[in-house]
């Protein structure tokens, strides 16, 4: 499961009509959006962790390739047409109904697709892949299903019904894919939770809203739309690229047991990215979307202060105490991987923050812009990688973060008369408040660690105190400095 814009010229011709912005929903729907973006990290991570140990690791390995062969391949669809169908009223029927025929058309060719790189995974990659993973081919249909009427539901801002419906949807496709999976295989078991989540979140999304639009006869309908759709598709395509190329050249260059240390880095870097991808598309983007230069200031220092608190202060925390944190969470065994996660982490809290900008140029009709940044931001990350590999792991860690702050920067910059205010709001709703964060989780962390060495405890519970008492001290500080900038 990757992932900026220019306000001065007027917002597209095909953009909404000027509402008042209040920003991105306030704090109710920006809790409700982390919401979204957690149970879309948390629940497969526990779905995941529970078949590995019902799963031989050749059986998990097949699994895996065949859901990054998923992931890639979806992204190569119109999937952009999201982005611009947000910006359209619900009333421009043609336009609703070209875009699902684009969307819908795009993705039958992209699951025949996926069958066919299954079918030859035997001879390119010497795996023959269980016939459950056939099954994936409908999590796709059903994921661009998806799209045309949520970008409805969002334009109403029923925020609430979006947020609970991955909550939801997770838990009835791990229950019954669990329970598939222990009487029958556990090929069928995870095929069926992602199948059962994908369908569960479609049901959640129309039952009962009148969102859905069937497709048009006449797939042309939507043809005013693509030159904007393709670009935001590309935008797709090179976030994808640079949540996954990366993986795959560090594993060319580094030694397993490094390249293992990478990849736990990854998976708390995409935790930012998703709850960030659930703000924009659920928030960031329709506040965007309906308001002239005037809302369009208002709307970005709550968003800015979203990501500071729901990205930003959580990994300035697990930075500050990564040296303990890593060894205590993921386990003794990945204690060495312990800086390249912290680097890796606020890594992704940069790309958290360069998203509310990407929010902005996506609806407003400067996808080709964003699409050059996105495929700046995958081939600059490949090159730092390939230049600064042969100085270590942590170096070529460090590089990536410098990479996404100098990436988040310049989305920013891209904002045209917006910029200026963009870079003081990045001060004074980011900079300062986590940073004011970190600063009282290091403090609780050192006074807990001094106050806990008079008792008797086992040295992991002290730990988890230690942790407890910094990440507390932390989230609140962060919580009281923005709450009231969130909306």
């Amino acid at each position: 499961m990757n992932q900026m814009q220019a306000i001065a010229p007027a917002a597209p011709a095909d953009a909404a009509p000027a509402h008042a912005a209040r920003g991105p929903s306030g704090r109710s729907g920006v809790l409700w959006s982390a919401l979204n973006g957690l149970a879309g990290v948390v629940v497969p991570f526990v779905v995941f962790a529970a078949f590995a140990r019902l799963m031989t690791p050749a059986q998990f390995a097949r699994f895996a390739v065949a859901l990054a062969a998923l992931e890639l391949l979806k992204a190569l669809g119109p999937m952009g047409l999201y982005d611009i169908l947000v910006t359209r009223e619900e009333s421009d029927t043609t336009a609703h109904r070209g875009a699902n025929s684009w969307l819908l058309g795009g993705a039958a060719l992209l699951a025949l697709a996926y069958a066919g790189c299954l079918a030859l995974a035997d001879p390119l990659l010497g795996m023959v892949m269980p016939w459950p993973t056939y099954l994936l081919c409908g999590k796709l249909l059903l994921d661009y299903a998806l799209m045309q009427p949520q970008a409805m539901l969002v334009r109403r801002k029923e925020v609430r019904r979006l947020g609970s419906r991955s909550l939801i949807a997770g838990l009835a496709g791990g229950v019954g894919g669990f329970a598939v999976g222990l009487v029958a295989t556990p090929e069928l078991g995870l095929a069926l939770f992602y199948l059962l989540q994908a369908a569960v979140s479609f049901g959640a999304t129309v039952w009962r809203t009148d969102s859905w639009r069937w497709p048009a006869l006449r797939a042309s309908d939507a043809r005013p739309m693509m030159a904007q759709g393709i670009r935001a598709s590309g935008v797709r395509l090179a976030g994808a690229a640079n949540s996954y190329l990366d993986q795959l050249v560090v594993g060319r260059v580094f030694a397993p047991a490094l390249v293992g240390d990478y990849n736990l880095g990854k998976r708390l870097e995409v935790v930012s990215i998703t709850i960030a991808g659930s703000c924009a598309q659920i928030l960031w983007q329709r506040a965007f979307a309906t308001g002239d230069l005037a809302d369009r200031r208002r709307a970005l220092a709550p968003g800015i202060a979203s990501a500071a608190l729901l990205c930003g202060v959580p990994v300035a925390g697990f930075t500050v105490l990564h040296a303990q944190a890593v060894g205590l969470i993921f386990g003794r065994q990945w204690q060495s991987a312990a800086l390249v996660a912290a680097l890796l982490a606020l890594s992704g809290g940069m790309r958290a923050l360069g998203s509310v900008a990407g929010a902005m140029l996506t609806v407003t009709g400067r996808n080709g812009r964003m699409l050059a940044l996105s495929l700046f931001a995958a081939s600059s990350n490949l090159a730092v990688i390939l230049a600064l590999a042969p100085f270590g792991l942590e170096a070529t860690a460090y590089g990536v973060l410098l990479r996404n702050m100098g990436q988040c920067l310049l989305q920013f910059a891209a904002l045209g008369e917006m910029r200026r205010h963009a870079m003081g709001l990045l001060w004074s709703h980011f900079a300062v408040p986590v940073g004011v964060s970190a600063l009282a989780c290091a403090l609780a962390a050192w006074a807990a660690q001094g106050a806990l060495l008079a008792w008797a405890m086992p040295d992991t519970l002290r730990g988890l105190l230690v942790l407890a008492a910094g990440g507390l001290a932390g989230g609140l500080v962060g919580l009281r400095l923005l709450w009231r900038r969130m909306g």
